[in-house]
């Protein structure tokens, strides 16, 4: 779900021109062509022969390859039919990031009657093709939204600027789009430029300064990452006393790079030009009811402490040991993931930590956040998608398995475990590599290396 630090989304007139798609203006909803009879998953595709497993006791396998007029695969749902029952199909979203953006614009030099939109795709547990569902704009994040029922889908769009939510109705043939936009009271007054894209049409931003990434639901909430935040190397009122989060790495926010020039900083105080100052790293959407077919974020965890009751504490083992304070600064809120308490999990992506927030709510008055620094081979490391081996329900019939999206290539791999996968184990999306993650140490350890780029990853129990 990486991206670049800028993007965008097409108006909705765009929507009308969806390929496959039948649109209504007057209530935002697409009607999806009807699926096609389901399609056999490649037969036999042969796994690279460049890509290697260092310990032995895992297994590799192609589940699918990019389906006609689909490309770049990432997001990865399994789908479950009622509450802890094994899965019986999975999402798998293509982004077709090449021809838009993540800001949802048509580049510049796009081959002529591109439109921006990416697919959903749905599969049987065999790798064949169920349904394919267009989606508007660039696909970022996605989540079976079970609150009241198990056949809505919540996919998130562009993920730096004019962020989109479309909810699917999966049930139906076809199935059902509508698509949201956010309220005047969750963006920011301050519009970005598109350096892909030679449109005047204004880039949009949310409070923080950027879009939506990552979903997870938490009781009947709905929380999402605070995607590409605006940042700054000057604070109006740095911190002289307490060490920045991501200081332990000479001070760069950079994950696997070095910045160049200096301490990167998540926007938490005012910034000269810039009105996005709130510093949320995650938030609380929800859908506003009536006919406006608009959302409304609110701001549930902050760079700046203000909605977090809480000091920032460290289990890293670098400068930050075990229980020393520091200040947040959470520079590209990315991937997240629920731990076995129910605990929500951020990946820090751009600073190569995880940000652990407990009793996460609404209300904001008992949540507490640490910090968990990642490496490899001793440097900083950045990971994307990541995961706890889940416990395995009343009924299931198969052993579990791992799936994960290598997002330039366009394969997604299976992984199984030679022993089965433990629940409560964690494994990553780690570029080139999946890797276990010490959740004590944040040491990364490779399964498999020298993918092109792995983005999504998720675990599947039949």
């Amino acid at each position: 779900m990486k991206k670049n630090l800028l993007t965008m989304a097409m108006s909705m007139t765009v929507i009308t021109a969806l390929s496959g798609c039948i649109f209504n203006s007057s209530s935002g909803t697409v009607n999806t062509a009807p699926p096609a009879a389901p399609t056999p998953p490649p037969a036999a595709t042969p796994v690279p022969n460049n890509i290697t497993n260092p310990s032995g006791s895992y297994a590799i396998s192609v589940f699918a390859t990019n389906p006609t007029g689909s490309s770049k695969p990432d997001d990865i749902v399994p789908v479950q039919t009622a509450a802890n029952s094994p899965d019986s199909a999975v999402f798998i979203a293509y982004q077709d990031r090449s021809n838009v953006d993540p800001m949802g614009n048509v580049p510049t030099g796009a081959p002529s009657g591109t439109v921006a939109q990416g697919q959903v795709v749905e599969y049987d547990l065999n790798g064949h093709i169920l349904q394919t569902i267009n989606v508007p704009g660039h696909i970022d994040g996605m989540l079976q939204n079970t609150t009241s029922d198990y056949h809505t889908l919540w996919v998130t769009s562009d993920e730096d600027a004019n962020p989109k939510l479309s909810v699917i109705n999966f049930s139906t043939s076809p199935a059902t789009v509508t698509t949201y936009t956010a309220d005047a009271a969750s963006v920011s007054a301050v519009t970005v430029a598109d350096p892909n894209n030679s449109s005047a049409t204004s880039n949009v931003p949310l409070q923080h300064g950027g879009g939506l990434d990552d979903m997870k639901l938490i009781g009947t909430h709905v929380y999402v990452s605070a995607s590409a935040p605006a940042t700054t190397m000057t604070p109006s009122n740095p911190s002289t006393t307490l060490p920045y989060s991501t200081s332990w790495i000479n001070g760069a926010s950079c994950g696997t790079g070095t910045c160049g020039n200096g301490t990167v900083f998540g926007i938490n105080q005012a910034v000269t030009g810039s009105t996005n100052t709130n510093g949320a790293i995650q938030y609380v959407i929800t859908l506003n009811s009536g006919a406006s077919n608009t959302y409304h974020v609110t701001p549930v965890v902050s760079t700046d402490g203000s909605t977090t009751q809480t000091t920032m504490l460290s289990n890293g083992t670098a400068q930050l040991t075990s229980n020393n304070s520091a200040i947040l600064n959470a520079t590209d809120a990315d991937s997240t993931a629920l731990d076995p308490n129910g605990d929500l999990w951020i990946d820090s992506q751009q600073d190569g930590e995880l940000i652990h927030v407990s009793s996460i709510n609404p209300a904001n008055t008992t949540q507490t956040t640490s910090i968990l620094p990642l490496t490899y081979g001793g440097i900083s490391w950045s990971i994307d998608d990541f995961r706890w081996v889940p416990a395995v329900p009343t009924g299931a019939t198969g052993n579990t398995f791992m799936l994960v999206t290598d997002t330039s290539s366009g394969y997604v791999y299976r992984i199984d475990a030679s022993s089965g996968f433990t629940p409560g184990q964690v494994y990553a999306a780690a570029g080139n590599m999946i890797t276990s993650v010490n959740m004590t140490t944040g040491v990364l350890t490779p399964v498999f290396i020298n993918f092109q780029a792995t983005h999504g990853l998720n675990f599947i129990v039949p």
